[in-house]
């Protein structure tokens, strides 16, 4: 955790205060309405709209056909009204104009209440956690079981935009990424539909953890179908399926299970000296720290004996006479290990055996 803390923050990216507008505005009309009412919305605000220029060409006088268009949405147009579209073709086109701009605001009430009931049937108060229409550059996590919801916390943390993907609406990650703020694309639509719903075409990368090797090769397919060389990255219990997706797919990481876990559990079993695993591409580095006792195998080495290209790499030194201080940067590396004193390395399973093997006693 505190390594991922101390990466360097990405510089932020201004937007012009209009085009956030524009995607407020979107995303408000999402919010409160369907796809069947924004496109009736649509349609009755083109017609009047076309109704209004058609009733200015013939005027000539923006305030006159600003206050009419205005009477007649709200159902008290007027029908004998002066000026240049009183009579003759230009008034029949006005009256024409008139009739259409009344009854789009006739549609524009029931219209409203549509909308409200909607709103308050469903019970929404906050606002919406789909993904917006300003969402860029963000990391599309596929799968909230316990690995989804982490990654997606700790790519949240360090300040890249998130946006989940799950199937099932009762998962115990959708609540969890949700109390975050971040947005999730949930239901049973295709996995197309619900990378598209996420804006896979705006991500830098798409990471899928779900637990189903299949459904992660098919969540990356069809990522990389939508924007072809995004980052993928893949969850792969099958370590020979992983070995072979990593030779196939460019610019994509992925990771078996059961390879990153067994060295785990190896560790375990070799003792307490273990702290833990690092994985390197398709290697396992394993971070150990040995002491150094009286007839063991480190002790009377120096940083020269213990370190072996490719399979040891001395990291840490702590001297017995003071046991509370790590030397990260041990500049004497001449200097032969005493009874008592510690070092920390990073090797191999192979490295690290071949240190904790006792030195014989050839007396």
């Amino acid at each position: 955790m505190a390594a991922l803390q101390s990466l360097p923050s990405e510089p932020s990216v201004r937007i012009p205060w209009f085009r956030r507008l524009r995607w407020r505005l979107l995303d408000t009309l999402r919010y409160v309405t369907s796809a069947r009412l924004r496109l009736v919305l649509l349609t009755a605000l083109a017609a009047v709209l076309f109704s209004f220029a058609v009733i200015w060409y013939l005027n000539r006088d923006f305030g006159w056909t600003l206050y009419l268009a205005l009477l007649d949405l709200a159902g008290a147009a007027q029908p004998d009204q002066p000026g240049g579209g009183s009579g003759g073709t230009g008034g029949t086109w006005q009256r024409v104009a008139q009739v259409v701009i009344t009854f789009c605001g006739i549609t524009f009430a029931p219209v409203a209440t549509a909308i409200m009931v909607e709103v308050l049937a469903s019970g929404r108060r906050g606002p919406a956690r789909n993904p917006g229409a300003g969402t860029r550059e963000h990391v599309v996590v596929v799968g909230l079981g316990n690995v989804g919801t982490r990654v997606a916390a700790l790519v949240h943390e360090l300040g890249v935009p998130v946006v989940c993907v799950e199937r099932d609406p009762q998962a115990r990650g959708v609540a969890a990424v949700r109390t975050l703020g971040i947005p999730v694309v949930v239901g049973d639509a295709t996995l197309e539909t619900q990378l598209r719903r996420a804006r896979i075409h705006r991500a830098r990368a798409v990471v899928a953890v779900t637990n189903d090797d299949a459904a992660n090769l098919e969540a990356a397919l069809e990522a990389r179908a939508v924007r072809p060389g995004l980052r993928v990255v893949l969850r792969l219990f099958d370590d020979n399926f992983a070995h072979h997706v990593y030779a196939t797919l460019d610019n994509a990481a992925s990771r078996s299970v059961s390879y990153l876990s067994a060295p785990a559990f190896a560790a375990a079993l070799m003792g307490r000296e273990v702290l833990g695993t690092l994985s390197v591409f398709r290697h396992v580095l394993l971070i150990a720290e040995l002491r150094a006792d009286e007839g063991g195998g480190l002790a009377g080495m120096n940083q020269h004996d213990i370190e072996d290209p490719g399979g040891v790499r001395v990291i840490a030194v702590r001297h017995a006479r003071r046991p509370r201080e790590y030397l990260w940067n041990y500049a004497d590396r001449t200097r032969r290990l005493v009874p008592g004193d510690r070092v920390v390395v990073a090797a191999t399973r192979s490295g690290l055996a071949r240190l904790n093997t006792p030195v014989p006693n050839d007396g």
